[in-house]
């Protein structure tokens, strides 16, 4: 992964962003292969959906991913699988420059939760390689737009994780919190595969940084199950119905 960074700092300061960001994509796609999971940068076009994109937007994707891209190619470099959750976690802290809360890995199931961060903003800017599994977005599609233009649920849901993740913004939940959010659906609006899950969102936490200021909110779910088209399935291979579902933001 380093031969990518490697590539695009010997780009010169006129080639455009989308260069870059294909560089990464790519590269990125094909050690996620390595690791048994498909993602795919883009769909035929090279970024066809950023580059529609204002230069501002391609520019904090741009950074936001190469941190990411960064964090992955460390864990690598140190002997580890991206699939490894908790190598992967902790170098996102570090490179973050956020404090995990001391309880926070006891809390999580580090073979089967999505971990995602998200920064003050509502940017996402960190997640595990679980995340991919309840993705069929391309990459270019999962950034060049924002979430609620990707998924759809019911309002209520929405406005119970928005209203539980701002008060944690705001200072006035400090602690690791269960979500106490039911079950529930969340379909894929315009991916060529219109998945749905089925998820329990598990908790949210507070993410500090160095100077104990609010750098961002964690926040976990886990797969029940999954609708691909027409083919369910549900935990344990079981067949499952009801409720779908994604993440947080």
């Amino acid at each position: 992964m380093d031969l990518a960074l490697r590539k695009i700092d010997s780009f010169s300061k006129d080639e455009p962003i989308e260069s870059h960001l294909c560089v990464l994509f790519e590269q990125f796609c094909c050690q996620a292969q390595a690791e048994g999971l498909k993602i795919l940068p883009y769909r035929t076009s090279p970024l066809e959906n950023l580059r529609r994109r204002s230069e501002n937007h391609k520019e904090r994707v741009l950074e936001n991913f190469r941190s990411y891209y960064e964090i992955c190619a460390e864990t690598i470099k140190e002997g580890f699988h991206l699939r490894d959750s908790l190598q992967l976690a902790w170098r996102a802290f570090g490179k973050l420059k956020l404090l995990p809360p001391s309880d926070i890995f006891d809390k999580i199931d580090l073979d089967c939760d999505v971990i995602e961060i998200y920064s003050p903003e509502g940017i996402q800017i960190f997640r595990n390689l679980r995340f991919f599994d309840i993705c069929s977005y391309t990459l270019d599609e999962i950034f060049a737009y924002d979430w609620p233009e990707l998924y759809s649920r019911e309002l209520a849901i929405t406005q119970g994780i928005l209203s539980l993740v701002e008060k944690m913004f705001e200072g006035k939940i400090q602690v690791t919190t269960p979500a106490n959010i039911e079950i529930h659906t969340v379909k894929e609006i315009f991916s060529e595969e219109r998945n749905e899950y089925i998820i329990e969102q598990k908790l949210f936490s507070p993410v500090l940084r160095v100077n104990k200021t609010i750098g961002g909110v964690l926040g976990t779910f886990s797969i029940l199950g999954r609708t691909f088209g027409n083919v369910e399935s549900g935990r344990e291979g079981r067949d499952s119905s009801g409720h779908t579902g994604h993440g947080c933001l």
